[in-house]
């Protein structure tokens, strides 16, 4: 039995089934199959369509259950209605993990809210995971599982998105900045898995620095408190909430079936942990990459250095705001300032260096301090 509380094989899976892999250029499963072949994935592929014998160059089964070995994760490109029916087969192949890129389920409301639901119920008989449905797909590391027009760049961001079309502009424009993905995961309706399930594995994730959001919607408040808390700790985590005026909580609604909160709470519970909460999408991109290179610190203690008293008295006067500790230096390091530094400089924290201060005057104080 499968344990639902790894989700690794969605970052790093042995193989892959494509289920609705189509041989017609323009086609959603020829775009997903040729992504996944394009990124260079050294999993195995196995292509799913009753119809055709052989997809881009790989052997094609007509189910899951004629693929000669096991598979990981199976993404999904067929009609909605198919959909529970395959998923019951992918359970007893003993698949671990779902990408549902189709749509027509909890968004559409009516039989399309019964549909999911029945899907739930099959990927907890088989201990399966679900990301989607309706969503863009997964884009890992290794590998790109959706139907994006790009793969992006290989970097240390981690990207979640609870709208496709928000995550393919992002990837977009990335391809002309200097940062690249860890992975880009898009949520769609969060049938079953959700950002919190990903901002806890990403916390502990080697190749992540960072971790983005953009959420119309959390469902598990405390649990989201619970868990973010505890990873926000160990890497930058940065939200773009969007659906904060009612008109836009209306549209949040139709677009994934979701429920919108007080934009008061939401604001209070990112504030509790340890959550950066980006404005604008701007703001995400510019976060994103300001963390790439400043990490967070580990201590509540800051130094200050400045080449002139009165930024350096409103620094501190901003420090002091922030609830931010001043270091204490030790006499060692008041001694080897007092050696190298004018005798006009500030020596305590605040450290004024005066001036005329050189590059080799600042780099000799931030390397003795730190």
């Amino acid at each position: 039995m499968n344990d639902t509380s790894d989700i690794s094989y969605f970052f790093n899976p042995k193989s892959i089934a494509v289920i609705g892999a189509s041989a017609t250029p323009g086609k959603v499963g020829y775009n997903v199959l040729k992504n996944i072949i394009e990124s260079r994935y050294s999993g195995k592929i196995y292509p799913i369509n009753p119809k055709t014998k052989e997809i881009l160059g790989y052997k094609s089964y007509k189910s899951v259950l004629d693929a000669p070995e096991d598979i990981d994760i199976a993404l999904f490109v067929i009609p909605g209605k198919f959909v529970n029916s395959i998923a019951e087969e992918c359970g007893k192949k003993g698949i671990k993990g779902l990408v549902i890129i189709t749509a027509g389920f909890k968004e559409i409301g009516g039989e399309g809210i019964i549909r999911e639901q029945e899907l739930i119920k099959v990927a907890n008989k088989y201990c399966m995971r679900i990301i989607g449905p309706n969503c863009l797909g997964f884009i890992g590391i290794n590998y790109n599982g959706s139907f994006a027009a790009n793969t992006p760049k290989k970097g240390h961001i981690a990207m979640i998105s609870q709208s496709g079309a928000f995550l393919t502009s992002f990837m977009d424009f990335s391809m002309d900045q200097a940062f690249g993905f860890s992975c880009n995961i898009s949520l769609g309706n969060k049938a079953d898995m959700d950002e919190i399930d990903f901002i806890e594995y990403l916390a502990n994730d080697d190749n992540t620095s960072v971790i983005l959001c953009y959420l119309e919607s959390i469902e598990e408040g405390e649990k989201f408190l619970r868990v973010v808390s505890k990873a926000a700790r160990k890497k930058p985590i940065v939200i773009l909430k969007a659906g904060v005026s009612d008109a836009g909580a209306r549209a949040a609604s139709s677009h994934t079936g979701a429920l919108a909160g007080s934009d008061i709470a939401y604001e209070l519970a990112f504030q509790k942990c340890g959550v950066l909460r980006a404005k604008t999408i701007a703001d995400l991109f510019d976060y994103g990459e300001i963390f790439l290179f400043q990490p967070i610190p580990k201590k509540n203690s800051f130094a200050i250095i400045t080449n002139a008293g009165g930024p350096g008295i409103i620094a501190t006067d901003a420090f002091e705001r922030e609830e931010l500790k001043f270091a204490q230096f030790s006499e060692p390091i008041l001694h080897m300032l007092r050696e190298n530094l004018p005798a006009e400089a500030a020596i305590f924290n605040p450290v004024d260096i005066i001036g005329d201060a050189t590059p080799d005057r600042y780099e000799f104080t931030i390397k003795t301090i730190f």
